[in-house]
């Protein structure tokens, strides 16, 4: 609806937080910028946030180094704008909201910021990726499934793990805990897989093992191979 806030959201973020109160909140103080904050240990590959007391940021600080941050209250990468925050993005070239519109907004007053709970798991790097596909596992708890799975009698599925559509595990092999297999993964016989992400249209060979390690799509693991933690395999 035109003259209606929007909602910002990074790509790069999993969450579960209210977005109704993250958006009464923006209607209700005033500013034309809302950042959704989370409270994490270190804020040093984030960026840090400093509140007054009625919830206007003081100041903000993108990617503090260690130690330095004014607060452990950091960016959820979850925003919500009026239609004037785009005033104060340059046209023609790109822009960091975060290094040059926020600090702006800041010290004219017109950005807020709202401490959410909830699930919240930035992506960006192998290890939360991993950590986020073991969370979302959890609830899923085994309900969902993908069609016309192929798992041998004497394969063994183990919790947490999600199978898709097409995927065939052979004799013998163990998947799980923590794994999500992606549509039409072919896992040969004797395989070891957990913790891991599977993509779409990768093949296992005979006896391979995979743990805590990511397999991109149309991936080809020959037999007897072992991937080990950390390891990423590209498409």
């Amino acid at each position: 609806v035109d003259g209606e806030p929007f909602l910002v959201l990074n790509g790069d973020v999993i969450s579960d937080i209210d977005y109704r109160q993250l958006i009464e909140f923006h209607k209700s103080n005033g500013g034309i910028a809302t950042i959704a904050l989370v409270r994490v240990p270190d804020p040093s590959r984030y960026g840090a946030v400093e509140l007054d007391d009625n919830g206007r940021v003081a100041r903000f600080v993108e990617k503090p180094e260690f130690g330095t941050a004014p607060s452990n209250l950091i960016n959820a990468g979850i925003y919500v704008f009026d239609k004037e925050v785009l005033d104060y993005i340059p046209a023609g070239r790109k822009v960091s909201t975060e290094k040059e519109v926020f600090p702006i907004l800041a010290n004219e007053g017109k950005l807020y910021g709202y401490e959410v709970n909830g699930l919240w798991l930035d992506v960006g790097v192998p290890e939360a990726y991993l950590e986020a596909n073991r969370l979302i596992l959890e609830r899923l708890n085994g309900e969902e499934m993908g069609e016309d799975l192929e798992v041998h009698e004497t394969a063994s599925i183990l919790e947490s793990t999600y199978l898709g559509s097409g995927v065939k595990v052979g004799a013998h092999s163990v998947i799980g805990p923590n794994v999500s297999i992606s549509d039409h993964v072919h896992v040969g016989e004797g395989c070891r897989i957990e913790n891991s992400i599977i993509f779409p249209g990768a093949t296992i060979g005979d006896y391979s093992s995979v743990r805590n390690a990511i397999i991109g799509e149309n991936a080809n693991i020959e037999k007897w191979v072992k991937v080990e933690s950390g390891s990423l395999i590209g498409d």
